[in-house]
């Protein structure tokens, strides 16, 4: 199954394949920055067991009182551990993670994030 994605000046999905993590950076700047600017767009062949992360920045710069940023390998570190759950499990389990890590530091952005995973090819 084919995948196709721009990016669109945002922190750049995350696709799991086995043991690599495949970052989907093919895009361009944030979406109005350059008015006639055009977007490269690219394409990627899903594999049973591939899971696909998206996140907002508000995710990987969540910070603690000591303004330390809990950071897109703290984030991959996550999404490793949890194993085979279903992807709403992962969802709640890893903005957990990111809410223990700031320990109740206030927060200036949102935090989303999508999972996906391929059941079939």
């Amino acid at each position: 199954m084919l995948f196709t994605y721009v990016n669109a000046g945002r922190n750049p999905p995350l696709l799991f394949r086995g043991g690599d993590v495949i970052r989907l950076e093919t895009g361009g700047p944030v979406v109005g920055l350059l008015p006639a600017f055009e977007y490269a767009q690219s394409t990627i062949t899903l594999q049973r067991g591939d899971l696909f992360v998206a996140f907002t920045d508000g995710i990987s710069e969540a910070m603690n009182a000591a303004d330390e940023e809990w950071g897109e390998e703290r984030l991959i570190v996550c999404v490793r551990s949890a194993g085979e759950i279903s992807a709403q499990e992962l969802i709640q389990r890893t903005i957990a993670a990111a809410d223990s890590f700031v320990a109740g530091a206030k927060q200036h952005d949102d935090m989303t994030i999508i999972v996906a995973r391929v059941l079939k090819p």
